[in-house]
């Protein structure tokens, strides 16, 4: 996929491909709401999109549609994603090793769950994704994580965007006050992950942190298959929640409106003390007499039309509820106790995942509240039945009653059915009465003849059913060991459905967040380096860019970064080694643009008189080889450039400094010296950027594509890397200047968060 993300400064997300076509657009959240970051899945299927507000998007690139969402309650200020490396010998069989740990068969046995409508008559589907799968998550082979940077030095880790291990607080570590995280980076498998921020409390100084990770890397089978089966579990909570959604969507306030005309029928009554209203009712019931005030109600103000009308309403009404709760609800509350059985399972392994923060005893809580949920809906299917069944007799004979007071010609069918009206059908409406129309107090009357609507509130219930005289309540009451068995559902009576679901949502929030609390606990931090520049007495932030480098036999973490808000001449890569022994010490060099010696034949270079009088814009890592460079001549239209440099051709500049131990390590930017070193900078490819003025980079290696941000923000021009250089530059460069611009790249794309101009919004990058 060969597509390109954009942001903006109205906060709008808009994905194009590098033909530039329009995908889709994201409008954003409100109107005072920015993205302030981007990030890919390494497979590069959805698109997480961080906000200033703290709220971080998950957007399928398919359709934009929002996968699921977190919040961070701090701006995001940086996005990482990254997925684990794994070097596999050709005798190990990681797949069957997979099998053995644990094998995810239960879509194979649970039914699948009916997509949910978007509306009753349309029928149109919310998606054409299984509801199983919505947050994509069924093809992730391997293990990813998340990794959020906020603005108060705060870091934030997610398994495949959805499974959280932990936050880091890198004020509780170093010296000062952490300002916003600009960067953080894993080592290849996971077990070392370096965080670079700002540093509040000294001006011209960064804080990199380093942090052991190893339990990531140590149980990161055991991670993955925990937070896809909590992916899975949370999708059906989502599912679940949409589905009371929809239940609340069915049920309309027009039911409550016998109830009000009632209290008013009844309020009225009581005004001039004539009598009680369920007394009325059974009199009419009785002798087929009404009082007047009954009379003048049921013509004048209930009327024949209204009670019919009122009648289709609470039929289609429960019907839909109906269907919701047996279809859909009680379906998906199934499958996740089914996966929480699972979930128990793993935790009776404590070596593997209770060692994770694995509960038994909160996951029984769990799975028994899950049964509880299941009992709350047979409940709520029973007062359906119920309703529909007392509501359908009732109001046939009230109907009836209104046509003969108004002298109204009555249908044949119904007419028959009120001549053979039997004892025990007055005996019916008779106990109706008695239960739906008792006032609570001679003065003051309350009636309630809808209560469905209920239990789709979160509130406690208003009307509860009374099961005392139930044969299963009646045999536990007298037997208490029973009752405290932990393997039968508790029952809640006085919740209602909205807030049993609630419960238990509020309760695997509480599985997460254990799990999270204990794999934090096993990170250990082990250093902070602070690299502090003399020569600038301001503040200053970098372009920064990370990479994992392998040198021989050791694996590296390179950290390259210039000054963004100062003139700079040069730029930084700091080296960090991932082995347990040489994680003390960190290697940097100062490179200056003149160090790097191009090619002869260039005939570019040949239009450049001296790189010492070049500025750097930006830097991004181009893959684990190259480095890209954002140039531009220190002088009146001064031309920008972009460069290649190998980053194995500078390995001469890097100059040690090891803290013995020490958990923190200064480093003075300015004291580095630029020792000269012969044929250093080996360029692999250099072009002078003709015609604009340039000031951002963004580049993806694995598509081969770089892209620059004009000096407006408003025009993004667009290189493919992998195409021979020929004399009219139509075949290495793509101006997309004229038409609607922005960029950021594909399969394991890089992202650039863009602020352009309100006026040309669509000219973005990314």
């Amino acid at each position: 996929m060969d597509l390109i993300a954009v942001s903006n400064v109205v906060g709008e997300v808009t994905l194009h491909r590098l033909s530039w076509q329009k995908v889709w657009t994201l409008a954003p959240h409100s109107e005072t709401t920015k993205v302030s970051s981007l990030a890919w899945r390494p497979d590069g299927k959805v698109l997480a999109v961080g906000y200033d507000n703290g709220r971080v998007d998950f957007c399928d690139v398919e359709n934009f549609e929002c996968l699921h969402s977190l919040n961070v309650d701090q701006c995001v200020m940086f996005l990482g994603w990254m997925s684990e490396v794994k070097k596999i010998s050709p005798s190990e069989d990681d797949i069957s090793g997979r099998k053995e740990l644990f094998d995810e068969n239960l879509s194979t046995y649970l039914p699948k769950l009916p997509p949910l409508s978007k509306s009753y008559e349309t029928g149109k589907r919310l998606g054409e994704r299984p509801p199983e799968d919505a947050k994509k998550l069924e093809d992730q082979a391997e293990l990813n994580i998340l990794i959020i940077g906020m603005e108060m030095g705060v870091v934030k880790l997610y398994a495949f965007g959805v499974f959280p291990l932990g936050t880091l607080n890198l004020d509780q570590h170093v010296h000062g006050q952490v300002g916003k995280i600009v960067s953080a980076h894993f080592s290849e498998n996971l077990s070392f992950l370096t965080i670079v921020a700002e540093d509040l409390s000294t001006p011209a100084r960064l804080q990199i942190c380093n942090f052991d990770t190893s339990i990531i890397s140590t149980y990161s089978q055991e991670i993955r298959i925990l937070a896809l089966k909590f992916g899975r579990i949370l999708t059906l909570d989502s599912y679940m929640d949409s589905t009371l959604n929809q239940m609340s969507e069915a049920w309309e306030d027009i039911l409550l409106e016998m109830d009000s005309k009632l209290n008013k029928f009844a309020e009225e009554k009581s005004r001039v003390g004539g009598g009680s209203v369920s007394r009325d009712f059974l009199k009419l019931l009785m002798f087929g007499t009404p009082s007047d005030e009954l009379k003048n109600f049921l013509i004048f103000d209930l009327t024949d039309k209204g009670l019919k009308k009122l009648g289709h309403s609470i039929e289609n009404s429960y019907s839909n509820i109906q269907k919701l709760l047996l279809r859909h609800f009680q379906s998906v509350a199934q499958a996740i106790l089914c996966h929480l059985s699972d979930v128990k399972g793993m935790a009776l392994w404590p070596e593997k995942f209770g060692i994770l923060g694995l509960c038994v005893d909160e996951t029984l809580a769990a799975i028994n509240r899950t049964g509880s949920l299941l009992l709350k809906a047979s409940e709520l299917q029973q007062v359906i039945e119920g309703s529909m069944k007392n509501f359908k007799a009732f109001f046939r004979w009230l109907y009836v009653v209104i046509l003969r007071l108004s002298e109204e010609p009555i249908p044949p069918a119904l007419n028959k059915h009120m001549f053979k009206m039997s004892q025990q059908d007055l005996s019916f409406v008779a106990q109706f009465l008695h239960d739906n129309f008792t006032e609570i107090e001679p003065s003051k009357c309350s009636f309630r003849l809808e209560r469905v609507g209920q239990y789709l509130r979160k509130e406690d219930l208003a009307n509860v059913i009374d099961n005392s005289g139930n044969p299963w309540q009646k045999f536990l009451q007298n037997s208490p060991t029973v009752a405290s068995c932990s393997y039968l559902y508790k029952t809640f009576p006085e919740k209602s459905l909205a807030q049993m679901s609630q419960m238990l949502h509020d309760m695997l929030n509480g599985l997460l967040h254990h799990c999270a609390d204990t794999i934090q606990k096993s990170f250990n931090f082990i250093s902070a380096v602070s690299l502090i520049d003399d020569s600038v007495d301001c503040p200053f932030t970098t372009h920064i860019s990370q990479c994992n480098i392998r040198r021989e036999s050791d694996a590296f973490i390179y950290t390259a970064f210039c000054l963004k808000n100062t003139k700079s001449s040069r730029f930084f890569i700091c080296r960090q080694s991932t082995q347990k022994s040489l994680r003390y010490q960190m290697d940097v060099m100062s490179v200056e643009p003149d160090q790097i010696k191009l090619p002869k034949e260039n005939t570019d270079r040949q239009q450049i008189k001296n790189l010492s009088n070049c500025l750097i814009l930006d830097l991004s890592f181009y893959d684990n080889q190259m480095l890209s460079l954002l140039l531009q001549e220190d002088c009146e239209n001064g031309r920008p450039m972009l460069m290649q440099v190998l980053v194995a051709s500078l390995e001469g500049l890097f100059r040690p400094f090891a803290g013995e131990h020490s958990n923190h390590l200064c480093v003075p930017l300015s004291n580095i010296s630029n020792k000269a070193v012969e044929s250093i900078g080996c360029v692999e490819g250099f072009r002078v950027l003709e015609n604009m003025k340039a000031s951002k980079l963004a580049v993806s290696g694995t598509r081969k594509v770089s892209c620059v941000l004009f000096l407006s923000r408003r025009r993004v021009r667009l290189f493919l890397m992998d195409v021979e250089d020929e004399d009219d530059d139509t075949g290495v460069h793509i101006d997309i200047s004229k038409a609607e611009e922005a960029i950021n790249a594909a399969e394991s794309p890089s992202s650039l968060t863009v602020e352009v101009d309100e006026e040309n919004k669509e000219n973005t990058t990314a």
